[in-house]
C-alpha cells in the first residue's frame, strides 16, 4: 500500500527542511522502521489514498433545494430499473453534463469506485444534504432497499421544496414593505430631521420648544427601532447555527426553541415528520423496532429531539411499551402516543407510523400558512404604530409650531 509521508530533515546539508515523500509499504508501522534515523524526523504519514480523499474534500459542496430534488429524482429511477449504485451513478454522469450536480455526481463516483457506500460516499463528498438524506440513504443500504427508499426520499424533498418555495413567495412581500419602511426611517433621521432643525433654529415661539423634543425623540427611537430587528434576526440565527454543533449546550439551547409558542409548534411538527417518515420505512422493510429507533435518530436535525429518542430506545429495550414511552416525553406531542397504543393494540405499529406521517405533514403546512399569513398583519400593524408615533411626537408639535407663527 502507499503512503503519504511528511518528514523533516536533520542533516547537515538541509537542516530543517520539510519533505514530502510517496514509500509503499505492507503496513504503516513497517514504513515507520523504515524511515526512522537520526537523520530524519516523521510528522505524519498516512494513506495516500485518503490524502488524495482530503484534497477532494476541500469546500463544501453546496447543493440547492432543486439540485437535489433533481439528483434524487434520476437516482430514484435508476434504482428502481434495476441498476447497481455504481451503474446508476455511471449514467448519472452522462445526465448531468455541467453544473454542480456534475461535479456531485463526479465525486459520488469517486468515492464509489474505491470501495465506499453510497452513504459512506454523501459524506466524504463533503455534500450539504439535510440529515434525512444521508440517515435516509443509510438506512436504505442496510435494508437493501435503495430502491424503495429514494421514491419515498424524492416525496419527501419534493414537499419540502414545495413548503419552501412558498415561504420565500409569502415573505417577499413583507421583506419589501420592511426594506422600505427601513429606508424610509434612515431617510427621516440623518437628511429631513438635520434640515428642519436648521429651519426652526431661528424660530423662538411656543411651539418651538416641544418640535425640537419631538424631532430629538425620534432621533433617538428610529435608529434603535431600525437595529433592534436586524439584531434580533442574527440572534436568532446564531442560536440556530449553534443548536446545530450538538453537544449539552446545543440541546438547551434547542429546547428553548421547541418550546416557542410559534416557531417550535413548527418545528417540532417538521421534526416528528421527518421521525414518521424514517420509521415508517424501517419498520415496513423488517426492521425491529428497537434499530429502527437507532437509525431514525440519524435522520432528526433537532438535538433535543435525538437525545429524547435515544431515551424512548432505551425504555423500549428494558421492556416498556412504545406508546407509554413516548408519553413519557416532554417534546413529543402527546397525539403520537395515543396513535401508538391503537397500533399496539391492532399490531399494526407500523402502519400507524404511515397515518402519522400523513397527519404531520398536514399539520405542518397548516402551521407554516398560519404562519406566513401572520406576518402581513403584524407587519402592518407595527408600520401603524410607527407613523402614530411619528404623528404624536412630530408632526402635532409642527402643526403647533406653525400656529404659532401665523
Amino acid at each position: 500500500m502507499k503512503y503519504r509521508c511528511v518528514v523533516v530533515s536533520l542533516d547537515g546539508s538541509s537542516a530543517g527542511s520539510r519533505q514530502e515523500l510517496v514509500r509503499e509499504a505492507a503496513d504503516k508501522d513497517a514504513l515507520v522502521r523504515e524511515l526512522t534515523s537520526p537523520e530524519r524526523y516523521i510528522l505524519s504519514i498516512e494513506p495516500l489514498e485518503a490524502s488524495q480523499d482530503k484534497g477532494r474534500r476541500r469546500g463544501q459542496l453546496r447543493l440547492s433545494g432543486r439540485e437535489l430534488l433533481e439528483l434524487t429524482e434520476s437516482l430514484s429511477l435508476l434504482f428502481n430499473s434495476g441498476l447497481t449504485v455504481k451503474e446508476a451513478l455511471g449514467i448519472a454522469e452522462m445526465i448531468f453534463e455541467k453544473g454542480r450536480l456534475t461535479r456531485a455526481v463526479g465525486e459520488l463516483n469517486y468515492f464509489i469506485e474505491r470501495g465506499k457506500t453510497l452513504a459512506e460516499a454523501v459524506e466524504a463528498a463533503s455534500m450539504n444534504v439535510p440529515p434525512i438524506f444521508s440517515g435516509m440513504v443509510k438506512i436504505g443500504e442496510k435494508i437493501g432497499g435503495l430502491d424503495t427508499v429514494f421514491p419515498r426520499l424524492v416525496s419527501y424533498l419534493r414537499t419540502r421544496k414545495e413548503l419552501r418555495d412558498k415561504t420565500i413567495n409569502a415573505l417577499f412581500y413583507p421583506a419589501l414593505v420592511f426594506v422600505i419602511a427601513v429606508l424610509g426611517s434612515l431617510g427621516i433621521v440623518f437628511f429631513l430631521m438635520p434640515r428642519m432643525e436648521e429651519v426652526f433654529a431661528g424660530m423662538q415661539t411656543a411651539g418651538s420648544g416641544d418640535a425640537f423634543a419631538g424631532m430629538g425623540l425620534l432621533q433617538t427611537f428610529l435608529p434603535a427601532a431600525v437595529l433592534l430587528l436586524p439584531l434580533l434576526i442574527i440572534l436568532t440565527l446564531v442560536l440556530f447555527f449553534y443548536r446545530s454543533r450538538g453537544g449539552e449546550k446545543a440541546m438547551g439551547v434547542d429546547r428553548i426553541f421547541l418550546r416557542m409558542p410559534v416557531l417550535g409548534r413548527i418545528l417540532t411538527t417538521a421534526e416528528c415528520l421527518t421521525l414518521t417518515f424514517g420509521l415508517e420505512t424501517l419498520l415496513g422493510s423488517g426492521i425491529p423496532m428497537e434499530q429502527a429507533l437507532t437509525e431514525s435518530r440519524e435522520i432528526l436535525g433537532s438535538p433535543a429531539l435525538r437525545g429524547e429518542l435515544t431515551g424512548i430506545r432505551e425504555k423500549v429495550v428494558r421492556g416498556t411499551e412504545l406508546s407509554d414511552a413516548f408519553r413519557g416525553s416532554d417534546l413529543f406531542p402527546a397525539k403520537m402516543a395515543g396513535w401508538l397504543l391503537v397500533g399496539e393494540r391492532t399490531g399494526k405499529v407500523g402502519e400507524v407510523f404511515g397515518q402519522l406521517r400523513r397527519f404531520f405533514q398536514g399539520e405542518y403546512e397548516k402551521y407554516v400558512s398560519r404562519f406566513m399569513n401572520m406576518i402581513e398583519p403584524v407587519l402592518i400593524v407595527g408600520i401603524g404604530i410607527f407613523l402614530l408615533i411619528l404623528v404624536m411626537v412630530f408632526i402635532v408639535p409642527m402643526f403647533s409650531l406653525y400656529g404659532s407663527l401665523i
